[in-house]
Parts: structure tokens; sequence; C-alpha cells
């Protein structure tokens, strides 16, 4: 026999494994193409499954791949994002991804998962914010490589959010060149779930891999002792000792070679993996194996130091043990592992045997030992240490402090953004204080608030009876302890609010009102009274919220309650500005902003409401640029597509279509990448700038968009010259005060009574005062209002011509405009590119007698086929200077016309024309019927 040494033995090759080498070698490939996915290898403990990650690791690398690696450490509530963080941090420390500017806000998301949380709140607790984030660093980093290759180990342990970025990537890595294998045992666990889940959706392949057969066995001993001359007892032991298991075969030849190999009868070999572990114990001396002992119960990987302290043995004894198990091949020098935790045992199942060869008092009293010694020496418990400690406290019997720990570690969870773990881990703190309603009412004010930001109704309202029921009966038993009551109840009508129950908001505000009283708690009325003045105001009770609001914000001082204060003064400011106070509004949404001070998460959102009301009344969006450099800076992607949405807005408003387009490509694209809640915002926003371009039918496709983009409607109807579907469209959306202002104007147009509208928004101001004009006989007050009207229009452009182009003839008969606003319009019109308009325009012209320009004035004979294509003599000096090759800069020089003008006429010849591109425009201009 040639194989000798005190090393473990290990096959040089994979055996039993061809198919799922072949597949995986045509997957890498395919990955290298820029086509990569999710794998996972399924199989029962010690069956190959690292082994053959190995196997592709080392492929991926000959073939220029970076690889990148995590696994999970056994617990029952590991850290969130775990696994993910130890794959993650050599791709940041790549020099190309730092310095990628458009990995920013991906890159400070993820320092989310990586760092400890501050005391701040989270940002944006938001599952795929995190995930997309992740897969755009994987696909950064994969440049300038020949792909990467993410190896994710022992998934059965991993925590629910590190699944959840893994299911995503299911969706997303398949135009990517990133490759990720998920590593996980058979057995029940959320983990194989999510990869079978995945498999059956056809988001990931899936290899199965099974116990080696006989032959197989045999191949595997032939190759691991490097000879062929096996003698036949030998391998039936084996096969039927190992069972078809790779690793616990080469164990045993590993224990064979060592007890004297050919010289030593097959009978010596172990009967069971446990048994091989036993007899490995049995070599060490008892120093040697309680330090094992304290070392298997402290984790898979563990930090040596920690050992002494646990066993009581000094730091030399501890090396000695150390050096013997690594010897023994129970335990290995990890080359991954940080400089603390520099060993691990080699496999799971090495850990698990020795757990198992101790009686459970034993591992009781270790395991609170350790959890002494790490609360001791890790100050605050960073990192995964929470975690731990909370598995030792649990496996120690103390049911109360593992609880305690897994309620901080959800605390921290909730600031990292991971829903999921947060909640797993405070309902397993339930269980372990099942017993102690005392300690479970605290744990379900904590799950109250994440499950109302996981949006998890039922589960929110489940707790909401238990708890509350519970604690009312104590309350009964004994009155004066009221343990929270009206806290949990100001807990569930939040969360609550956050899913749209109505019912049950009012309920539990209700109920947490009556404890207020009774207990004579002002802050928790106070904290009551701001969220009936927001609900309030959200149902349009202006007037009784803005009242209700300045009694609690005068609250909010008297008690030292800051956070109060600052709700209760944004809540002012929305009411004044719906109220039609817009210098008020803005003055107290100051005020919340400076009252916001240094906590982030508060100032974005103050400086998103000052800017909407700012932009609104006056056209200033320096707060809306502060708030988007703020939430770009701090990775608050959503935050910053809000604010660019309502920027986008006001560009519209404005007849910026370009400015507007420019905003919102990128709040689209975020929302929609990040499946983020301003994304119908940004739709309608779209919808309604694609209504303004010139072209009815893709003005039509574009309000497609969304179910119902009344705004985008309404624009889309006026511009079509189509009265009654301007009509529904104010139907559809009567809340929004221009829809609402527009609907008087048109109501004041057919004589029809209104209600005056009071409003601080500019545009639906000055539309209401139109209406207002037209409500009153036609003389000089008439005349005065609607000039002035028309005057503060001149920020909205298109609307300032729309007035003109509906009140123009009656108001041109009362003489109170004349016709020289309607020529001024008519120009407008053909330079948008909005023909009904302007041929309403001319209608209104030639029944005042005044004389109507022609359409499209210009110095260009329009040849007979084109002019029956609707081509003018305008647009016919633009194409005659495209087919030159001038540019739309240059032609506007030419023709002393604006650009957008001249883009407006580009546009409506390429449709007029049924060309797709400026080349082939410029080839219809130079054809022989075209060119003079």
């Amino acid at each position: 026999m040639s194989r000798s040494g005190l090393g473990p033995v290990q096959c040089p090759v994979v055996i039993g494994r061809d198919a799922e080498l072949a597949g995986l070698a045509e997957l890498l490939r395919q990955t290298r193409d820029g086509h990569g996915g999710v794998v996972s290898f399924i199989g029962e403990p010690g069956i190959g499954k690292s082994r053959l990650a190995r196997e592709v690791e080392a492929d991926a690398e000959v073939e220029g791949m970076l690889v990148l690696k995590g696994r999970a450490a056994p617990g029952v509530s590991p850290a969130p994002y775990f696994v993910l963080a130890q794959a993650l941090i050599p791709a940041l420390r790549r020099n190309g991804v730092k310095g990628d500017a458009e990995l920013k806000t991906a890159l400070l998301i993820i320092e989310r998962i990586l760092h400890e949380p501050s005391g701040q709140r989270a940002l944006e607790a938001s599952g795929p914010v995190i995930y997309e984030a992740v897969v755009r660093v994987l696909i950064a980093t994969a440049r300038g490589t020949g792909g990467v290759l993410l190896i994710l180990e022992d998934a059965q342990w991993a925590d629910p959010d590190s699944l959840g970025a893994v299911d995503y990537f299911g969706d997303k890595l398949s135009a990517a060149p990133v490759l990720c294998i998920v590593t996980v045992r058979d057995d029940p666990s959320l983990g194989l779930d999510v990869v079978e889940a995945m498999a059956t959706r056809r988001a990931a392949h899936r290899f199965e891999l099974k116990r080696l057969s006989q032959d197989e066995v045999t191949e595997l001993a032939r190759c691991s002792l490097d000879t062929n001359e096996i003698s036949s007892e030998l391998v039936d032991t084996l096969r039927t000792r190992a069972e078809g298991v790779p690793f616990v075969a080469e164990e045993m030849l590993t224990a064979y070679v060592s007890s004297g190999g050919v010289q030593t009868s097959p009978a010596a070999l172990p009967r069971t993996y446990r048994e091989l572990v036993h007899t490995r114990l049995r070599l060490l001396d008892d120093p040697a194996r309680q330090i094992l002992f304290a070392a298997a119960v402290v984790g898979r990987r563990f930090d040596w130091s920690l050992l002494g302290s646990i066993t009581g043995y000094d730091e030399t004894q501890v090396l000695a043990a150390l050096r013997r198990s690594v010897r023994e091949n129970l335990t290995i020098i990890d080359p991954a592992a940080t400089l603390d935790v520099q060993f691990g045992f080699r496999h799971a199942l090495v850990r698990e045997a020795i757990l198992a060869e101790m009686l459970p008092p034993e591992r009781q009293e270790l395991a609170g030992r350790a959890a002494d010694v790490i609360e001791d020496r890790y100050t605050g418990l960073p990192g995964d240490w929470c975690e731990r400690v909370a598995d030792l406290r649990e496996t120690a019997g103390d049911g109360a402090a593992a609880a305690r720990h897994l309620q901080e570690s959800a605390r921290r969870a909730l600031a990292h953004g991971a829903l999921a773990s947060a909640e797993s881990m405070l309902e397993r703190a339930r269980v372990l204080v099942s017993e102690d309603r005392w300690h479970r009412i605290g744990i379900d004010r904590q799950l109250v608030e994440v499950l109302a930001s996981a949006g998890k109704l039922d589960r929110l309202r489940e707790i909401a009876v238990e708890a509350v029921e519970w604690v009312r009966g104590k309350h009964r038993e004994i009155p004066f302890v009221v343990l929270g009551l009206g806290d949990l109840h100001l807990r569930l009508a939040r969360g609550l609010a956050s899913a749209g129950d109505s019912v049950g908001v009012d309920e539990h505000l209700s109920r947490a009102h009556e404890v207020g009283v009774e207990t004579a708690d002002e802050q928790l009325l106070a904290r009551v009274r701001v969220v009936e003045a927001s609900l309030t105001l959200a149902r349009g009770d202006i007037a009784d919220a803005l009242s209700m609001a300045e009694r609690v914000a005068a609250d909010g001082v008297r008690l030292a309650l800051p956070d109060v204060h600052a709700e209760a003064l944004t809540i002012q400011g929305n009411a004044a500005f719906l109220a039609g106070d817009g210098d008020a509004a803005i003055r107290l949404l100051e005020a919340a902003l400076e009252g916001a001070g240094d906590d982030l998460v508060a100032r974005i959102s103050a400086s998103i409401d000052l800017g909407r009301v700012e932009t609104a009344t006056r056209g200033d969006t320096k707060s809306l640029q502060a708030a988007i450099r703020m939430a770009h800076d701090a990775g608050a992607v959503s935050s910053a597509a809000q604010a660019e949405v309502l920027m986008a807005k006001a560009a519209v408003d404005r007849f910026a279509l370009d400015e507007a387009e420019i905003l919102l490509a990128p709040a689209i694209e975020s929302a929609r990448r990040y499946q983020l809640a301003p994304l119908n915002e940004a739709l309608a926003a779209e919808a309604e700038r694609r209504a303004l371009l010139p072209g009815d039918d893709e003005a039509e496709r574009a309000t497609c968009d969304l179910a119902s983009p009344a705004c985008a409607n309404l624009v889309l109807a006026v511009r079509l010259e189509d009265r009654e579907g301007a009509r529904r469209a104010i139907a559809a959306l009567p809340s929004d005060h221009v829809v609402v202002a527009t609907g008087n104007l048109l109501s004041a147009l057919d004589g029809v009574p209104f209600f005056p509208l009071p409003t601080a928004q500019s545009l639906a101001s000055c539309l209401s005062s139109v209406a207002d004009a037209l409500s009153i006989p036609a003389d000089d007050e008439a005349a005065r209002l609607l000039r002035e009207a028309d005057a503060l229009l001149a920020r909205f452009p298109w609307w300032r011509h729309v007035v003109r182009r509906l009140i123009g003839e009656a108001a041109i008969a009362t003489g109170m405009i004349d016709v020289g606003w309607i020529r001024e319009s008519l120009t407008f019109f053909e330079e948008a590119g909005h023909d009904r308009l302007a041929s309403a325009c001319r209608a209104i012209l030639r029944r005042s007698g005044a004389p109507v320009p022609r359409k499209g004035r210009g110095d260009s004979t329009v040849p007979a086929h084109l002019r029956n294509q609707g081509v003018t003599s305008r647009e016919m000096d633009v194409l005659r200077l495209v087919g030159r090759g001038l540019s739309n800069g240059d032609i506007a020089g030419r023709l002393f016309l604006s650009r957008r003008t001249i883009e407006s006429h580009v546009a409506s010849l390429m449709r007029k024309l049924g060309v797709q591109t400026r080349s082939g425009l410029a080839s219809e201009a130079n054809s022989r019927e075209t060119t003079p």
C-alpha cells in the first residue's frame, strides 16, 4: 500500500458525480458568457456537497473567475445576513468596486448588513432594496474577471434574510456573470424549502446527491489509498459500515491507515462514524477532551482564547489540546477565519458527534459557562456573539436570558432592515418564555412593530388579541398595574394604520386613550393625540386635524417629547397647505425640519414634506434637492426616488418635459428595481409627461402604464379637445387640487355652480382664479382677475395657453381679453405639436373676425405628395435643413426658432413620413421629389 501518513485520507478525485460535474461545467461556461443563476446541492451530511463545491471552485479559479464564499453557522437564531456578509467582504475590498460611482448607493446599503447598527432608526427596512444592492455589487465585482462564483454553504442554518436574497438571486442572475452555489442538507429546514421552491419554479438548478454505489465505494477506496491491492474483506467492511457516505468512508480509511493499514484486520474499522470520533477522543487526555467539549459547545468555528476561561485550563494546555485534536483529524486551522476564530471542526458531523458524547447536564453546564465568558469578554456582544450567546443560554436551560438576547438581536436586525430575522427571533423568544407572560408581553410589543413593518396583518391581529386579553386580565386582578397596556394599544394602532385597517386602528386608539386617562399618563395621551391628528388629516378633516395638531405640538414642548412635537408640526404644516395657507405651511414644516435635529431619517422625511409644499407654492426645489442629496448619501433609495418624482412632476407642470424625463428615468428605474412605493407616482408623472408630447397615439399608449392615471388622462383629454373625457378623468381623481380646479373651470364655462377651492397649490390656485373670474359678471373686475391669473400662469405655459383657449371665444366677445392672447397660444400649440388645440385657436380667431396666420408658415413650397401627408411649409424648411446634416440647434439658429420647436417639428415629420430615425428623415429630405 503506497498511502501513508497521519493526515486525513481523501480521494484526489470526486467519485460518482460525473453527471453533476458535467452539468456544473456547462453552468460555469454559461456564467462566463454572462448567463449565471443559482444551483443547489442537496443531500445528507457527509454526502459530498462541500467537496463538490470545492471541485467547482477549483475549476472556476482556473477559468479566471473570482470565488466568494460564506458558510452559515449552526444555531437556532442565526445572525441576519451572516452567510452573505462573509462572502461580500472580499468583494468590497476590490478597488474597482469601491471606486465605482454608480455603486455608491448599493455600497451604502450593504454597509448596513456588515456593521453594527447605529442608534438611529433604519432608513428603509426593505429586503428587496438590500437584495438588489447585493446583486449590483456582485455584477460589478464580476467586471474584469471571468465572472463570479458565489458559494453559500450549509443553508439549512442560514438566516431568513440571507435565504430571501438567495431566492431573489434566482430571478436576477440569469443575465449576469454570477453563479451562486447553495449547499443544504436534506433534513426539513427553511433553507431546503427555499431551494426546493426555486427549483419548482425553474429559478434554480437542483442537484440531489445520492449515496455511492458499492462499486463507487470500492473505487473511492482505491483512489484514496492510491493502490489497486485492496482486500475484498476491507472493501466489504467499508461498504457495510460507511453505507455509501463518502465523508464517512474516507474517515474510516483514515482510521484504518492510522492503525497500521494492511497489517490490521478490516474489523478494526469503526462500526459507525460516532464510534470513530469516540475512538479518537479516547486518544486524548482528559484536559484535551474537556477543552474540545467546550469548543464544540461554542460552535463549528470557535475563538480558541475563550476555551481556557471556560474550562479553567491555561493557554499552554489549550494550545496543546488543539494541536493534538488537529493531529487526530478532529479540528482544523481554518484559513478563511478571522484572527480570533482560527480553529474549526473538520466537518459539522465531527462537532455533532462530540456533542453527542456529552450528557445533557454536561452540555448545559458548559453552555452556561461559555455564555458567561463570552459576555464578559465581548462587551455588548457585537457581531454575531449576541445570537451565539442566546443559543448558549437556551442550551443551558435559561430561557429567559436567551429570550432577552434574542430581543436585542431582533432590535439590531430591525435596524439592519432584516425583518424576517427579527420576526423569527422574536417568535423564538416567545416560545422560550411561554410560561412567563410578564416577559412575553414585552416581546409582543417588539413583535408588533416588526409585523407592522412587514405588513403581516393577520399575525399582527393574533398578537393583538392575545396580548391585550392577557394584559386586561392582569389589570382586573391587580388594578394598579397596567403593564404598558396603553403603549401596546398605541403600537397596534400604528401597525394597523400602516396596513389600512381603519376599524382596528380606531379601536386600539380608543383603548390607548382610555388607559392614558385612567392612569393620568400625559405622555401616552400626547402620543395618542398625534396619531389621531394624523389620521384625521388623512380622512380630509383639515380644520379638525389642524386644531388637534396645534394642541399636541404644545404638549410635545411641555412634556419634552421632541418626536411628538416634530410630528405635530408636520401635520400642522400639511394641514395648512391643504387649507390654502402656503406661507404658514412652509413656516411650520421648516420648524419640523429644525426639530428633526441629527436624526437623518427624520431630516430626509421633513425635507421631502417641506420640498413638496415649497415646489407647489413657489416653484422652489431647494429642499427637494437637499433631500435627494441626503437620501443618496445615506443609501435611502426610496426617499431619493420620492423626491425625484416630486421634482419631475413640477417640471411637467412647467412644461419642461426634457428636464422631467431626466429626473423620472432614474426614479422609475430605482422604483422598479427595488420594488419601491413611489413607483406608481413615478409612472403617473411619466404618463402625464408623455401625454404632453406630440403624437396622439403615443400619448394614448402612455396612459396605459397605470390602471387609472387620471392626471395623464385629463391632460390628454384636454389636449385632444375631448371635454367629456376630461370630465371622466376629473371624476376619477377628485382629491387632486389641479384636477378639481380644472373641473371648476369647466363648470364655470358651462355656467354650472361649483364649490370654491381654497388651495396653496400655485397651478390649482391660478385655475381656480380663472373659474372665479368667469363666475362673476363680465366687467373690469373680472378682466383684472383674468389678467392677474394669466400672469401667474406664466410659470405653467401649457396650462396658461389651455386656459386662454378654453375661455377665448367668450372672453373676446365680452372684451375681457384681446385676440393677441389667442395668437400667442396658436404659436405655442403649433410649436408644441398639439394640433387640435392649435386648430381650436384658429377657429376662435376666425369667429372673432381676426386674421388667421397660415398653419406652419414657412419659406418652402411643399411638394404635393408631402402636402398630402400633412407636411407644412415650416416643416418643409426643417426637413431640407435636416437633409443637409444640420443639428437641431443649428436649424433653430438658421430659422430663428427655439430648439424645442425644432424638436417638435422633427418629431412631427418622422410621424407623418413614417420613418423611425433621423437618418431616415435625411434620406427622405434628399430624395428627388423633396430636394429643390
